[in-house]
């Protein structure tokens, strides 16, 4: 529909219904101009998963902030393929990235979650899974969810379901630098074994709230809080 235009820095959706909609490609990678998107209240495929709307969205080059706080509908995604996941090579200029509802699982190795959006601030996600067995340091949740964004300073997800590891604490914020604040009250950590590395070198934070966290079968906390420059409390 837009592919290959140029459109406004705003692009207003809010309240359009779409459920007669069977395939979704209204953008492409190029597509430039707009940096907000508003989509609130959108009705897609009849209360469908939107993932294919929301995935046309991300194509936008240009794109700064996509916010679905008011948005209900539910959108999840599986990738299983080499290079690929959320944003693959794509959203250089994202800052927030806020969608409550959606649910990630992966099940591949080179799985990536933002990594090309240096510039991204505000993370917000209802939950990830990572089925996907393999060396260390090829799983997704060792290498790539919140880890190595410099620019993060908000951070929330509900679940993460590492299940063959136990270990979905492990190297989390690892190299945030800007981290202020995060929101993990609703993870299941009760199977967890791992923290290490999960603040490293979080230099901006100063409190850390962590009375949501069960340690009974954590056996490893090396280098949790390294490099917490300003920290001043944790409870």
């Amino acid at each position: 529909m837009f592919a290959n235009a140029i459109l406004p820095e705003v692009l207003d959706f809010k309240n359009m219904n779409l459920t007669n909609i069977t395939t979704f490609s209204m953008f492409n990678t190029g597509t430039t101009g707009p940096k907000t998107v508003n989509i609130d209240n959108v009705i897609y495929q009849g209360g469908k998963n939107m993932w294919n709307f929301i995935d046309s969205i991300l194509n936008i080059k240009t794109l700064e902030h996509i916010d679905l706080s008011n948005c209900s509908m539910p959108m999840s995604i599986t990738y299983s393929g080499y290079s690929t996941g959320v944003g693959y090579n794509k959203l250089a200029n994202l800052k927030t990235f806020i969608l409550p509802n959606l649910e990630l699982t992966m099940k591949g190795n080179g799985i990536t979650f933002l990594a090309s959006s240096p510039n991204v601030e505000v993370i917000k996600i209802k939950s990830v899974k990572s089925d996907w067995f393999n060396s260390d340091y090829t799983r997704f949740e060792y290498r790539t969810l919140f880890s190595n964004k410099t620019k993060l300073k908000e951070a929330s997800v509900e679940s993460l379901d590492f299940p063959h590891t136990n270990s979905n604490l492990y190297n989390l914020f690892y190299g945030c630098t800007s981290l202020e604040k995060f929101d993990m009250a609703s993870v299941d950590t009760t199977e967890n074994t791992r923290t290490d590395y999960m603040f490293y070198n979080c230099k901006a934070i100063e409190n850390i709230d962590l009375s949501w966290m069960k340690t009974d079968n954590v056996n490893t906390m090396v280098y949790m809080f390294y490099g917490c420059s300003n920290l001043k409390t944790v409870n």
